[in-house]
């Protein structure tokens, strides 16, 4: 089975792995059925880290201990993306402009699952459409695991299809 990986910034790797963060904005969508598999990059980031203790996982550079492992630069875990939501002109124009139930139902879904304010939705598309792809079932792994591990040399922009890793 095919699986794209994903790459997310610390913060929204702390997001995703504490289940505060239901859905990921991007501008583009892979050409999957799905559901389907998507693992976490964690980008690198000058001062902010992910850390990954046995028991949870946070975004801390102030408390963390030698046994912690940080993320950062790693594949750090997984989840299945269950849906993609086409967010179209949510995600282009001023929400004050929408109404209708499909537009609260997507405007709900940013704000809610995916964490974004309407002003950063709006910066982050640029003027283009947008998606939400439904977070399910995360894992994140005790041990962050080193992108080679997944068939690729260099992390993706944004995300790329990799293999699927046992």
């Amino acid at each position: 089975m095919r699986s794209i990986i994903a790459a997310i910034q610390p913060f929204w790797c702390g997001e995703i792995a504490s289940l505060r963060k239901n859905a990921e904005i991007r501008k583009t969508k892979p050409n999957l059925t799905e559901p389907f598999r998507c693992y976490i990059y964690c980008t690198k980031a000058p001062k902010l880290r992910f850390w990954r203790s046995k028991t949870y996982s946070y975004v801390d550079d102030r408390s963390h201990n030698a046994f912690d492992r940080c993320g950062n630069g790693m594949v750090i875990g997984e989840f299945i993306c269950g849906g993609i939501i086409p967010l179209g002109n949510v995600s282009t124009d001023p929400w004050d402009l929408l109404t209708g139930d499909k537009h609260e139902f997507k405007k709900a879904v940013v704000t809610e699952s995916a964490r974004l304010t309407e002003k950063q939705l709006i910066a982050y598309a640029n003027g283009r459409p947008c998606y939400a792809w439904e977070i399910e079932n995360v894992v994140i792994y005790d041990e962050p695991k080193p992108i080679t591990d997944f068939g690729i040399n260099k992390a993706p922009q944004s995300w790329c299809y990799v293999k699927e890793v046992a």
